[in-house]
């Protein structure tokens, strides 16, 4: 691929737009699903607790939150307008009965009350974070008390080697992500990092590694 073509890689991935994001987030949605099913099962949910994901795509995985517990209540927040409109078409579509919202936001503050959600979770964004130090406080801003926060991403070894991450991606490894989190507020609870092969965005076969850690306040 030429760098035009690497280019528009990394700005679908950052904000899916236009009939080529639709491909894009369908792509993402299945080779992203482990990583999202590991961020799910790490929030421990319980019934009716209020939950908060941070760029949800087009929310494929949706069913696979609320199957987790009673009477949850799911708020989506996207910057991709595309995004938006797709997760609120497959949640119609669906038929869910829990109480659903999707919103979109500037990826700088989130649009809601202090002490809001019992739990938030978000995979593969915070490569996407201007100011990073700034949106873990405002995840902590909207935590309720005791609330956790999960974030899932993969590790800069596997990101590295992806051409296009060297437009507008900002990678982290153990060092990296210790060292951010520990100017926040937050505790850390736990750190787990998992293997898998994946099949690149540019072709082939890959050998992921990814983290997820849960965060509490």
């Amino acid at each position: 691929m030429n760098e035009e073509e690497l280019k528009e890689i990394a700005s679908q991935l950052s904000n899916p737009h236009g009939s080529v994001g639709l491909r894009v987030a369908e792509v993402m949605h299945k080779t992203n699903i482990s990583m999202s099913i590991a961020a799910i099962e790490a929030l421990h949910l319980k019934d009716h607790d209020a939950v908060l994901e941070i760029g949800h795509g087009n929310c494929g995985h949706l069913k696979d939150v609320l199957d987790k517990a009673k009477g949850l209540k799911y708020q989506g927040l996207e910057i991709s307008e595309l995004m938006h409109e797709e997760a609120k078409k497959h949640s119609a579509e669906a038929g869910f009965e829990n109480e659903i919202g999707f919103s979109l936001f500037d990826g700088k503050r989130i649009p809601f009350e202090d002490e809001s959600f019992d739990k938030i979770m978000t995979v593969n964004t915070i490569y996407f974070w201007k100011r990073p130090l700034n949106f873990l406080i405002e995840i902590y801003r909207v935590l309720k008390p005791n609330g956790v926060c999960v974030i899932c991403y993969g590790e800069e070894a596997y990101m590295s080697e992806l051409p296009f991450t060297v437009y507008g991606f900002n990678l982290y490894n153990e060092e990296k992500i210790k060292s951010l989190l520990s100017l926040s507020p937050f505790n850390v609870d736990q750190t787990e990092t998992k293997s898998e092969m994946v099949m690149s965005k540019i072709g082939g076969l890959a050998k992921r590694d990814y983290t997820t850690i849960t965060l509490h306040k």
